[in-house]
């Protein structure tokens, strides 16, 4: 048996620090990847950590109540939002990776009489930072090859809080145009991923050293290689193994929806209009949000060429009296504005020592992208309807605009989708019982390829790993992998300008 040793260690004073009160009972469990192993399951769900710090004077700094935040014993670095990140240990050729890393988001001191003294610890990876903020004025971009990778790269700018590091596939997808359907109000990093990825039919997910990572729809296909294998055929334990035939996955009627976009010219659209007239005392500062919207419906819309900087006299107006209509105080404001996809943000100062500026026109000009006539295909298995009856799923592709492109993705789910298919819901190991399973242990992140074996299931596949999760019992180290079915027993194909044929099993467009 291979024995194990898990670290957890907190980032304070300019280095990561192994804390030594983690306490066996109840043993640590983190878990982090992608949400299951549907075909939409594309982006990662917020990673977990939770374990249990003694509390009480026999700990390491022989303090009770070091763990309970606000108390006089607890340091001033154990706070909410303190770095986490869990390493594991092989005691047999000393080799350590990172499982896990995020910050923590909750302590739960015990109180009471007949209570020990513990601390409860919950922590969250960085995409649970992803699923609450927003993605903020992102200007839309237009040209040849914009994919994942360039929607990823210029979002995250906007964030103070970045992943540990990033690793982005060359999108296979190139859009005419990004971030022209996307709310800077009220969309959140999160959502901006899953649309992203989804129109990809590619996958965003953290690795377990924090390493926000995109693979594109190519990337399963083309691993033609197994990085190890659980093979309970024999003489190794498989723990746990959930197989199940089901219908439930079934699809045979799979509607995609696109949305070909017609655009002004000349730039003179007023895309936002001020309604009444806004007061700003000297040296005063405001600001607000400008939403762009449809001149003839009222329609949000998204827009490309706005005029930025404001022209004065043009664009922007001002008086020092609350009723004049001329533009004498236009010259004391500075009103610098940042222009996103569907709105527009201004800062307004007046720099004017003693009097009140009233700005009384103010308009954003560009050119209005409107999607009125949406196109809607419906890609059917008549086979699979005759058997199981209508089974329907519905994909927004909203930054597609090539019917052609539209037909394919289509094709793409209903080929994984319209028979019934052994789903293996999860598979329990014990990485300490060979070195085999030792190092997958230590290796395996979402979308690595593995083969599991197994006979009374009749299971002798590939699979990609999805969703991991990890229990420490001391030096036993449990791994819980949800798995997705490998190409060869779906209809994968990839989609390509220069070839269409067959190839290693995978079907080449």
């Amino acid at each position: 048996m291979i024995e194990f040793k898990t670290y957890i260690q907190f980032y304070h004073t300019a280095a990561w620090n192994t804390c030594l009160d983690v306490l066996q009972d109840p043993p640590p469990t983190w878990e982090y990847g992608l949400p299951g192993s549907g075909v939409m399951d594309l982006v990662a769900d917020t990673g977990m950590l939770s374990f249990s710090l003694d509390n009480s004077e026999a700990n390491d700094a022989g303090l009770a109540g070091y763990s309970t935040i606000g108390h006089a014993n607890c340091p001033a670095w154990f706070v909410d939002g303190l770095p986490v990140r869990v390493r594991c240990e092989r005691q047999d050729d000393m080799t350590i990776t990172t499982r896990f890393t995020g910050f923590m988001v909750s302590s739960r001191p015990s109180t009471g009489m007949y209570l020990e003294s513990t601390c409860e610890i919950d922590c969250r990876d960085w995409m649970d930072y992803a699923s609450t903020q927003k993605i903020g004025l992102l200007e839309i971009q237009s040209g040849a090859g914009l994919g994942v990778d360039d929607v990823l790269t210029a979002a995250l700018v906007n964030f103070p809080l970045q992943p540990a590091a990033t690793d982005f596939d060359v999108g296979r997808e190139s859009f005419p145009a990004i971030f022209n359907t996307d709310d800077a109000v009220n969309m959140t990093m999160m959502a901006l991923f899953q649309k992203y990825a989804r129109n990809e039919a590619g996958h965003i997910f953290l690795e377990g050293d924090g390493t926000l990572r995109f693979d594109n729809r190519h990337a399963r296909p083309l691993a033609s290689a197994d990085d190890f294998t659980l093979d309970a055929s024999g003489s190794t334990p498989m723990t746990e193994l959930d197989v199940q035939w089901t219908r439930d996955r079934v699809v045979n009627e799979v509607r995609t929806t696109i949305y070909p976009v017609a655009a002004d010219t000349g730039a003179s659209t007023i895309l936002w209009t001020l309604q009444d007239t806004i007061s700003i005392n000297p040296a005063q500062v405001i600001e607000f949000d400008m939403p762009f919207r449809d001149p003839d419906t009222g329609k949000t819309i998204s827009a490309t060429d706005v005029v930025d900087p404001l022209v004065s006299g043009t664009h922007i107006k001002a008086s020092f009296s609350s009723v004049g209509v001329d533009n004498l105080a236009t010259a004391s404001l500075t009103y610098p504005i940042t222009v996103g996809g569907n709105s527009a943000h201004i800062v307004i100062t007046n720099t004017h020592a003693s009097a009140t500026a009233y700005v009384h026109t103010l308009q954003i000009l560009g050119n209005g992208l409107y999607t009125y006539e949406p196109l809607i295909r419906t890609h059917e298995d008549a086979a699979s309807i005759a058997a199981y009856g209508r089974r329907p799923l519905t994909v927004q592709l909203e930054q597609i605009t090539s019917i052609i492109t539209q037909k394919l993705m289509g094709d793409y789910l209903l080929g994984q989708l319209q028979t019934p298919a052994r789903i293996v819901n999860s598979v329990r190991f014990l990485a300490n019982y060979d070195t085999d399973f030792a190092t997958a242990a230590l290796t395996l992140e979402p979308n690595v390829r593995f083969r599991l074996v197994e006979t009374l299931s009749a299971v002798d596949d590939s699979f990609y790993a999805c969703r991991l999760r990890y229990e420490a019992q001391g030096p036993l180290l449990w791994v819980e992998v949800i798995p997705a079915t490998c190409p060869a027993a779906l209809n994968y194909f990839i989609w390509d300008v220069a070839d269409h044929g067959w190839n290693e099993g995978v079907w080449i467009f």
